[in-house]
């Protein structure tokens, strides 16, 4: 039944169109003043975005369709706090709301972290409630739907989300195999270190999402900086030469871009 459900679920998001860069804007700028039908244009057009990352957390513990429905309540956030002023596309900002919440997802599964009773039992019941809905309409419920059946107001659904959510981005570990893991909230809370943001990434699919709000020069700066085209770092004088600028105007728009990196990080 789950595969049927999600067959049907993935053919329905595969007829609704991409947005243009110039439809996202008039869409976010329709949101920010209550617009409730821009908001869900805004979703249903990202929704494609969603199963994609769902699918890098599939064997974690958490059925593909419950990564899909964490992602879509990250999606929604996204909707609601995306900033045009950013200067990113909506899917680069989107990325860490809806990775966040399957983080979330899979952790509370697997409990490996520490959270009261309440949240789990507010989780379970969420999860549910979510499939029932599934089966009965054969599609993604909205928060809507999943509030009143719930018994709760939009409001209080709305919390409770922002309650499973929250923690995530401060407590996921993020790094590698040959690098001791460490708390996403140690690398973001001060900017004694900021390059840690980038070096301790979990995934090169997310430096490059994140990479996205970053000018072409300083793209081209953070991925020679750190390898991410060949696997070989270089140094300032190098990249500078590359360039045809001085080595401290190279680090000094390096050190633009992390900063812009890590407010981002900051802000989501």
């Amino acid at each position: 039944m789950e595969n049927d459900s999600l067959g049907q679920y993935l053919k329905e998001i595969g007829r609704i169109p991409l947005l243009s860069a110039e439809q996202e804007i008039e869409l976010a700028q329709r949101i920010k003043t209550g617009d409730a039908k821009a908001k869900q244009q805004m979703i249903q057009a990202n929704l494609r975005l969603v199963v994609a990352i769902a699918k890098k957390y599939q064997n974690r513990g958490v059925p593909l369709l419950d990564l899909i429905q964490e992602g879509s309540f990250g999606l929604s956030t996204a909707a609601e706090k995306y900033d045009l002023a950013q200067g990113c596309r909506f899917s680069t900002y989107a990325y860490w709301w809806i990775r966040q919440s399957m983080t979330r997802a899979v952790q509370l599964q697997s409990r490996t972290i520490r959270l009261p009773s309440q949240i789990y039992e507010r989780y379970n019941r969420l999860q549910k409630t979510q499939r029932t809905l599934m089966k009965q309409t054969g599609r993604m419920p909205t928060n809507s739907e999943l509030a009143e059946a719930m018994d709760l107001s939009i409001e209080q659904f709305r919390n409770m989300l922002q309650h499973l959510q929250t923690p995530a981005s401060l407590d996921m570990e993020v790094g590698d195999k040959r690098r001791e893991k460490n708390r996403l909230m140690d690398l973001i809370k001060g900017d004694d270190n900021p390059a840690e943001v980038l070096e301790l990434a979990s995934t090169k699919e997310s430096i490059r999402a994140m990479l996205g709000i970053l000018s072409e020069r300083q793209q081209h700066i953070i991925s020679q900086r750190f390898g991410l085209d060949d696997g070989e770092a270089k140094s300032f004088q190098a990249i500078s030469e590359q360039l045809e600028i001085t080595r401290e105007r190279t680090r000094q728009i390096y050190h633009q871009a992390m900063k812009r990196l890590t407010q981002m990080y900051n802000a989501a």
